[in-house]
């Protein structure tokens, strides 16, 4: 509800902040500033976040999957989970999924 509020009072702002545009380019730049936010965040999430340890484990990649768990527990911290743990809970997603694939049909 304030995330709603938020972004109307936004929209309105920055169509305000606009409105010295000509009118054939208000909405280009309301369009283009109101798409640039979301690509940087994707752009950013999709070259800084690390693959899952359980897709990493699904493929095979034991030794990067131990990596990523390592920064995401460090030691000390938390327990670490036990590669066995991972391929158990790898294949359980993976069996749900399809499960789920094929009662879709």
């Amino acid at each position: 509800m304030i995330g709603t509020n938020v972004g109307c009072l936004l929209g309105f702002s920055t169509g305000h902040l606009f409105s010295s545009l000509p009118v054939d380019e208000r909405w280009r730049a309301m369009c283009l500033l109101g798409t640039s936010f979301p690509v940087v965040m994707i752009t950013l999430t999709a070259t800084v976040l690390p693959e899952t340890p359980q897709w990493l484990v699904l493929k095979g990649q034991d030794d990067e999957a131990a990596q990523v768990l390592q920064k995401i527990y460090p030691l000390g911290k938390q327990t670490l989970p036990k590669k066995a743990a991972l391929r158990d809970a790898s294949f359980i997603v993976a069996y749900k999924s399809i499960h789920f694939l094929d009662e879709r049909g």
